[in-house]
């Protein structure tokens, strides 16, 4: 069991519906050497043996794993068509991937799958599955499984994020466990999709879907092939899991029941915590100092998780359709008068934002600065001359922000005007203090911020029209790198989502073709080099993954931290031991 004397936690309030990861928080004392109170002293010849003491069996302290958890957006036991990656915690820990995780390293590693390559054609997938995996019903997995599977997810009437990938994938059999994944054209961001880190592949059988049917809220959801399979749930309450009664092809959980219970008032959580009705949960900065100090401990993830930035909205690129009403502009851009096509202005905004007081006062310090927008620093595609330069382009300097925009042609006399949202962000709670408290720093190098909170669903249509062009926007994000570079920064729909430089749009849209993680590190890397001096966001924080657990019931829980918000790894829970 943990130390409760030696924890070590860090508090923040960002409340994520994301995937989050956790590692203990300190280390045992049973590190130091024996004291050997017997040394130097003669040896007894005559002296028998002692006999070694036999281990003590260690059981573990329940049979029972509780998380509080808040209620998805969407409810449904389709995995397929009814729910997202951000809500499929309700039944992922009955499922698993053709890809996996690493917990560690956040690497990708074999699950259902054993081996991929890509095609010469440069766009296919060859995936060969592993022998004799059985779902929960009994049936083995075979190729067909990932055809409807993928079915589901690309149906018209499907509410994933990738519908629109699926929908153009076809799998081409080659035997019972051997098939070809076929793509229209090269998609960088495939593998990751197939993949536990974004989750949304959660591979169901086809033959309990074709003997039961669609799956609703009053049947159970097609089976899976993880440890855990489904038993029963309350559509408002919780969902329950039991460990499967065979040895599984991976792991063999600690314990035989999980149960997820939903509870969307944080101060119900908390409490749940502190009396052991639940085990784990997510808490904000406040609840979770509580807790902290009430002997629960804070994890954080093993891999960096969502980040913090604030967008520049308005520089989109002038591209030939009819999705918005300006067309072959001069300048190459929607809006030539937009102040972001000025890289001295973009500069002078990242000068005057003062990231350490943001930090301490919305996320107790907790905040890892972001060298570069989309790209963590554990990345291979990572130039560590960005971390070298990132004083002097990023450092905190409002001398430096005045005389930039002075440059820039504003002044007292004509200070530049922008409007700065300040609405709630759903996974990042301080969201608006944060735009409040910049816009403020923004006004002391002379601009002249217009606070303003629209209504998201009427706001959403207006930036995907890119309508917008003088306003800043907070984005909490935890898409990876190919993906981030793409929804904020190229002429890709969808748009609207941020700066899109005409510098690095043609790397991009390359990016977007290549399949092999190598290449897509060095495009990387080569789109990076660009961005990084020409400030193509206002770089904040990235924000590592927590969550809290009771010690008294788990000992450890090792996971990387998903992109898309999921909870995942749920083998990796260790219960405390008696």
């Amino acid at each position: 069991m943990l130390n409760r004397k030696c924890l070590n936690f860090i508090t923040w309030t960002l409340v994520i519906a994301m995937s989050l990861v956790l590692v203990a928080a300190c280390s045992s004392d049973d590190d130091d050497d024996d004291d050997d109170s017997n040394a130097g002293a003669p040896a007894i010849a005559t002296q028998a043996p002692q006999a070694t003491a036999a281990p003590v069996a260690m059981t573990p302290v329940t049979d029972e794993i509780i998380i509080g958890a808040l209620l998805p957006s969407l409810l449904s036991n389709n995995v397929g068509r009814g729910l997202s990656p951000q809500s499929q915690i309700q039944l992922v820990p009955m499922y698993e991937y053709l890809i996996g995780t690493d917990a560690d390293t956040g690497a990708l590693v074999p699950q259902l799958a054993t081996e991929w390559s890509i095609e010469p054609n440069g766009s296919d997938i060859r995936i060969k599955l592993r022998d004799g995996v059985p779902f929960h019903d009994g049936s083995i997995l075979s190729w067909k499984d990932v055809a409807l599977t993928v079915g589901e997810f690309g149906a018209e009437d499907s509410e994933h994020t990738h519908q629109r990938n699926y929908k153009t994938v076809t799998i081409e059999p080659l035997t019972d466990t051997e098939f070809i994944w076929q793509l229209p054209s090269p998609l960088a961001e495939q593998f990751r999709r197939l993949s536990e880190q974004v989750g949304g592949m959660e591979i169901m059988s086809a033959a309990d879907y074709a003997a039961s049917g669609p799956p609703q809220m009053d049947t159970a959801p097609s089976a899976g092939t993880a440890a855990w399979k489904y038993v029963d749930r309350d559509q408002q309450t919780n969902i329950e899991f039991e460990r499967v009664d065979y040895d599984h092809w991976r792991y063999n959980p600690e314990f035989s029941k999980l149960t997820i219970r939903w509870m969307s008032e944080e101060s119900t959580r908390l409490a749940a915590l502190l009396t052991d009705e639940i085990h784990i949960t997510q808490l904000g900065a406040d609840s979770t100092e509580l807790a902290a100090n009430d002997g629960m401990v804070v994890s954080e993830g093993t891999q960096q998780g969502a980040r913090i930035f604030a967008a520049f909205q308005g520089g989109y690129i002038d591209v030939s359709d009819r999705s918005y009403e300006a067309q072959n502009t001069p300048c190459g851009y929607v809006h030539c008068d937009s102040p972001w096509l000025n890289p001295l202005v973009r500069h002078a905004f990242n000068k005057a934002i003062d990231k350490n007081a943001l930090n301490d006062a919305f996320l107790r310090g907790a905040g890892q600065n972001m060298i570069i927008q989309a790209i963590p620093e554990s990345s291979p595609a990572f130039n560590p001359e960005w971390r070298a330069n990132y004083d002097r382009l990023y450092g905190y300097d409002p001398q430096a922000a005045r005389d930039l925009l002075a440059q820039a042609g504003y002044g007292p006399s004509n200070p530049l005007e922008i409007n700065v949202n300040v609405s709630n962000v759903a996974s990042f709670a301080a969201a608006a203090d944060t735009m409040e408290s910049i816009g403020a720093m923004l006004a002391d190098v002379g601009v002249k911020p217009k606070l303003q909170a629209p209504d998201s669903a009427a706001h959403r249509p207006i930036s995907r029209a890119l309508k917008l062009k003088n306003w800043i926007g907070l984005t909490s994000s935890a898409s990876f790198d190919v993906q981030s570079t793409r929804v904020h920064h190229a002429d890709i729909t969808p748009r609207g989502g941020g700066f899109e430089p005409l510098e690095i749009n043609p790397l991009i849209k390359q990016l977007q073709k290549t399949m092999l993680p190598t290449e897509q590190d060095k495009l990387l890397r080569e789109i990076g080099d660009i961005a990084h001096p020409i400030h193509i966001a206002m770089n904040l924080f990235w924000l590592p993954p927590q969550i809290v657990l009771n010690p008294e019931f788990v000992e450890s829980w090792v996971w990387p931290g998903n992109v898309s918000g999921l909870w995942s790894h749920f083998h990796q829970i260790q219960v405390a031991k008696k």
